[in-house]
């Protein structure tokens, strides 16, 4: 479907920056453009991210691939997507620098604020480093408007004071098993997410199951039906805890093989039960 864009006047860019669009961080950010902004609109995605319960808005099922990998990193400590390259003035002129058409509204010709699809924020050290990246499919790196705008996302991004470079993800990068798991276990992550389950009824399901888990060599199924039955809970109900002490990486297994629950799952630990008895399961 075809993406219908608000009407872009300078009012309307002035009216969003005063709303604060593109603007705060963390859980306080507001994306330049979200999903409800268009009435008419393909594959999009709106998920509540680990780092700051924030939801994010993504336009396509590989922006939301892309989240998902950043999104499992400890050292990525925010992420904002649709992120605008303001002033709009900035990218007109390099657009007139390097000879090519600014995006504009096809209605009112008025140059169109572009935005970068992520900007990461990382913490190694002591100080945050920011690092822009653009989504893109390989089909469209084949087409020369494509990569106009993407040089003027480039420069920008490259220009005093910011001196970032600008990456691009493609599909080619992404690791699908991955996705899968982080798709499976994405929703589990906050104990809210387990209601009615109290945080003792958590405690005492994640012991039984770790136990189970490293003692027994069955099926990640069965092992959650057999937990089910010895502590006599609705059915299923020990499966969610499996996918909340993964996400919370209770439970550390290797993420690049994808989990079948009708396969044994391995944990990298042996020492799990001591870590579940010594830390709080709570998000």
């Amino acid at each position: 479907m075809s993406k219908l864009r608000p009407l872009v006047t300078k009012e309307w860019i002035e009216r969003r920056i005063r709303a604060g669009r593109g603007s705060g961080s963390g859980a306080d950010y507001e994306p330049w453009l979200v999903i409800q902004d268009f009435s008419s609109l393909g594959r999009v995605h709106r998920i509540k991210g680990w780092k700051h319960g924030r939801v994010h808005h993504l336009f396509s099922d590989l922006e939301r691939n892309v989240f998902l990998h950043y999104q499992w990193p400890l050292s990525v400590i925010d992420m904002r997507e649709q992120f605008p390259l303001l002033p709009v003035e900035e990218t007109v002129e390099i657009a007139k620098e390097i000879g090519v058409k600014h995006p504009t509204d096809p209605r009112t010709k008025h140059p169109i604020v572009m935005t970068t699809d992520l900007l990461l924020t990382a913490q190694q050290g002591l100080t945050p480093t920011h690092h822009p990246r653009t989504v893109k499919y390989l089909k469209d790196l084949q087409k020369m408007r494509t990569l106009e705008k993407l040089e003027l996302e480039r420069r920008y991004w490259a220009a005093s004071p910011r001196n970032l470079k600008l990456l691009i993800i493609t599909e080619q990068l992404i690791v699908h098993s991955f996705v899968k798991n982080l798709l499976w276990i994405h929703p589990c992550y906050w104990l809210i997410d387990l209601y009615p389950l109290s945080e003792q009824e958590l405690r005492r399901i994640a012991s039984v199951l770790t136990q189970l888990v490293l003692n027994e060599a069955l099926p990640l199924r069965t092992v959650a039906q057999r937990c089910d039955r010895l502590l006599r809970l609705k059915a299923g109900t020990s499966l969610i805890v499996v996918r909340y002490l993964l996400a919370n990486r209770y439970w550390e297994i290797d993420m690049s093989v994808r989990i079948r629950t009708d396969q044994q799952l391995i944990l990298l630990k042996s020492s799990t039960t001591a870590m579940i008895n010594e830390r709080k399961l709570i998000a």
